[in-house]
């Protein structure tokens, strides 16, 4: 496998992918993934870059989302806010169940 040295000009995704296999490899892992919430909004840059990799969405009924930020200090304050992430969210994923590499699993079906 080539390194960020071996590459003149290295991408970001490529950087991203250095990143994240170096932090898999230190735990002693051979694959590595990626699960922070927002990057959900660039899913079709992350698919480009990555046409092998697998996505999994985790969807959370709303209303057991607002019940649990509500529990936060900030979530009465961001409720709006939160509504409007999740319905984007939930937009983005039926726009992407079609594509093999991407799976919808529902929370409460895991719980």
């Amino acid at each position: 496998r080539k390194t960020l040295a071996d590459l003149p000009e290295p991408s970001f995704a490529d950087v991203f992918r250095a990143t994240l296999t170096a932090h898999a490899a230190s735990r002693g892992r051979a694959r590595w993934g990626e699960r922070t919430p927002h990057h959900w909004r660039h899913l079709g840059r992350l698919l480009a870059w990555y046409p092998d990799a697998r996505v999994l969405f985790m969807l959370r009924d709303p209303r057991a989302v607002f019940a649990s930020f509500r529990k936060t200090p900030f979530g009465h304050e961001w409720t709006d806010v939160h509504a409007r992430e999740w319905s984007e969210c939930a937009r983005e994923i039926a726009r992407r169940e079609s594509d093999p590499r991407v799976r919808v699993v529902r929370y409460e079906d895991l719980v």
